[in-house]
Formats: structure tokens, sequence, C-alpha cells
């Protein structure tokens, strides 16, 4: 009863520029989680992380923040994408239509009076 009908929703195309800003929320809480295990490190006690531990949180939580800069920035710099150029991408991916309506005589070899004297 509440849900739409397909052919009412909208159809929403992938807009990289529109995730830029979930990556950087997403560099800031890894940054947020290895600051806070950086800080347990260095202030001891019975929840600091060991040497091991701290390595691969270094490791793990780094890799992920200089993973995630990078595609933001790869994806902040790609132009937007509009909706003529989605059309004009699906035209270009769909064969011509006149190709269709060629016939298929024309494929055939054309038969020449010599043909015709050998037979």
């Amino acid at each position: 009863m509440f849900r739409q009908k397909k052919k009412d929703r909208q159809k929403h195309e992938f807009q990289p520029r529109s995730h830029v800003f979930i990556y950087l929320l997403a560099i800031v809480y890894l940054a947020w989680l290895l600051v806070q295990m950086l800080q347990s490190a260095w202030q001891g006690g019975a929840d600091a992380p060991t040497n091991l531990e701290l390595a691969g949180g270094i490791v793990v939580l780094g890799g992920g923040i200089v993973l995630l800069a990078v595609l933001a920035w790869k994806m902040s710099h790609l132009p937007p994408k509009s909706s003529g150029e989605a059309s004009e991408e699906e035209e270009a991916s769909q064969p011509p239509a006149d190709s269709a309506a060629v016939p298929e005589a024309e494929d055939a070899p054309a038969l020449t009076e010599a043909d015709d004297a050998d037979s």
C-alpha cells in the first residue's frame, strides 16, 4: 500500500562526487580511532595495546585513511555526470537501428555472367 510503483520511482544515477563527503566522514572517524589507540598506548595501564596490536592498528587504520583519502581525491576531481551524457552513452552502446534493416541479399556474393556460364 505504501510502496511506490516501479514506473513512479525515478531512477537515480550514481554520482561519484556525492560520495566524497561520506569518505571524508569515514576518514575523520578512522583518524579518531587511531588517535584514541595511540593515546591509550602512551598512557599505559591495563587497557594499553601491546606493541603488536599497536603496529597492526596503525597499519590497518592508517592504510584505511590513506585509501579513503585517495578515493575521495579521485572522485572529487571527476566531472559531474549530466543526464544528457548518460543518454549519449546508452545510444553509443546500442547498435544503429538502420543496420538491422539491411537485407540479407547484400551479404551474398553477386553472381556474374561468367559464374552463370560455368554452371
